[in-house]
Protein backbone atom coordinates (compact mmCIF):
# COMPACT_ATOMS: atom_id res chain seq x y z
CA UNK A 1 0.00 0.00 0.00
CA UNK A 2 1.36 3.43 -1.17
CA UNK A 3 1.18 5.86 1.95
CA UNK A 4 1.67 9.56 1.18
CA UNK A 5 3.91 11.48 3.39
CA UNK A 6 3.10 14.23 6.01
CA UNK A 7 4.99 16.51 3.62
CA UNK A 8 3.06 15.71 0.76
CA UNK A 9 -0.50 16.13 1.96
CA UNK A 10 0.86 19.23 3.14
CA UNK A 11 1.59 20.25 -0.33
CA UNK A 12 -2.22 18.93 -1.37
CA UNK A 13 -3.59 21.06 1.05
CA UNK A 14 -1.89 24.38 0.44
CA UNK A 15 -2.37 23.86 -3.27
CA UNK A 16 -6.25 24.17 -2.15
CA UNK A 17 -6.09 27.01 0.07
CA UNK A 18 -2.53 28.69 1.34
CA UNK A 19 -3.97 29.93 4.07
CA UNK A 20 -4.40 26.71 6.14
CA UNK A 21 -1.94 26.84 8.97
CA UNK A 22 -2.95 23.79 11.00
CA UNK A 23 -3.49 20.22 10.94
CA UNK A 24 -4.53 16.99 12.72
CA UNK A 25 -3.20 13.81 12.28
CA UNK A 26 -5.81 10.42 12.12
CA UNK A 27 -4.86 7.17 11.41
CA UNK A 28 -6.15 7.31 7.57
CA UNK A 29 -5.86 11.16 6.69
CA UNK A 30 -4.64 14.52 7.62
CA UNK A 31 -7.35 17.45 8.37
CA UNK A 32 -5.77 20.76 7.09
CA UNK A 33 -8.14 23.76 8.37
CA UNK A 34 -7.73 27.47 9.35
CA UNK A 35 -7.25 27.84 12.89
CA UNK A 36 -8.43 31.51 13.49
CA UNK A 37 -10.80 31.12 16.16
CA UNK A 38 -14.21 30.94 13.46
CA UNK A 39 -16.69 27.97 14.53
CA UNK A 40 -16.88 26.18 11.30
CA UNK A 41 -19.49 23.48 10.34
CA UNK A 42 -17.02 21.71 7.90
CA UNK A 43 -18.30 23.63 4.24
CA UNK A 44 -16.10 25.80 1.90
CA UNK A 45 -12.65 25.93 1.55
CA UNK A 46 -11.77 26.30 5.41
CA UNK A 47 -10.89 22.92 5.74
CA UNK A 48 -10.19 19.49 3.93
CA UNK A 49 -8.97 15.81 4.13
CA UNK A 50 -6.06 14.55 2.29
CA UNK A 51 -6.35 10.12 2.49
CA UNK A 52 -3.39 8.77 3.48
CA UNK A 53 -3.45 5.73 1.37
CA UNK A 54 -3.76 7.76 -2.09
CA UNK A 55 -3.47 11.69 -1.38
CA UNK A 56 -7.38 12.11 -2.51
CA UNK A 57 -8.67 15.10 -1.06
CA UNK A 58 -11.99 14.75 0.87
CA UNK A 59 -14.33 17.24 2.32
CA UNK A 60 -14.82 17.48 6.06
CA UNK A 61 -18.63 15.85 5.86
CA UNK A 62 -17.38 13.18 3.33
CA UNK A 63 -14.78 11.95 6.11
CA UNK A 64 -16.30 12.60 9.75
CA UNK A 65 -19.95 11.87 8.52
CA UNK A 66 -19.03 8.65 7.06
CA UNK A 67 -20.20 6.11 9.25
CA UNK A 68 -18.38 2.97 8.06
CA UNK A 69 -14.99 4.77 8.53
CA UNK A 70 -13.17 4.29 11.59
CA UNK A 71 -11.83 8.02 13.05
CA UNK A 72 -8.75 7.42 15.23
CA UNK A 73 -6.64 10.50 15.93
CA UNK A 74 -3.30 10.48 16.16
CA UNK A 75 -1.68 13.49 18.90
CA UNK A 76 -3.17 16.93 19.01
CA UNK A 77 -3.26 19.40 16.40
CA UNK A 78 -0.06 21.17 14.99
CA UNK A 79 0.84 24.23 13.03
CA UNK A 80 1.92 24.00 9.86
CA UNK A 81 5.72 24.87 9.06
CA UNK A 82 5.62 26.70 6.49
Amino acid sequence: MVMITLNEATSIALERNDRFDTYQEYADAYVFYIDDGVISDGGGNRNCVIEKKNGSVLSWSMYFMNANRNIVEIGKPKKIEK
